[in-house]
């Protein structure tokens, strides 16, 4: 993939952030195979759940989707696989997002921003030789989302 794709993909990500009601952060992913945009989705309540993503102290709920979970999840609806596929994510996966994007077998995962002192999800990435992250990132050009955390 060219790296003017990739940037086009993280900016994809990024307009799917900005669709989310949390106010926390507004996280967007994109799921790419073959050229093709498979999958997208972002952080959430479950459709048809009041779309408040915090409690009254500013907590994210139990109940909030994240986002790459909702882009996996939109797949299983159709007739695509996300095996080899691409993602592409605006704040690197969690732990248990790492986790399914590697039992969904996609090959790559691309990400603009990075939690401070979250970083488990990354490691597990890496073991799984599925991270490409910092070394694309100024081709991205999403320096600014590393200030969100």
């Amino acid at each position: 993939m060219k790296p003017r794709e990739k940037k086009l993909y993280m900016d994809l990500a990024q307009r799917m952030g900005q669709m989310s009601y949390c106010h926390r952060a507004q996280v967007g992913c994109v799921v790419v195979k073959e050229d093709n945009i498979i999958s997208y989705g972002w952080n959430g309540t479950p459709a048809g759940e009041d779309n408040c993503c915090e409690d009254e102290h500013g907590i994210s709920k139990p109940n909030v989707i994240h986002a790459e979970d909702n882009a996996l999840r939109k797949l299983t609806r159709t007739d695509s696989s996300s095996k080899g596929a691409e993602v592409f994510v605006t704040i690197a996966p969690c732990i248990r997002c790492a986790e399914k994007l590697s039992d969904a077998r996609v090959s790559k995962v691309y990400y603009a921003a990075l939690r401070k002192g979250r970083t488990v999800g990354i490691e597990h990435l890496q073991r799984h030789d599925k991270l490409f992250s910092h070394a694309h990132q100024t081709a991205f050009q999403h320096n600014e989302c590393m200030g969100l955390w």
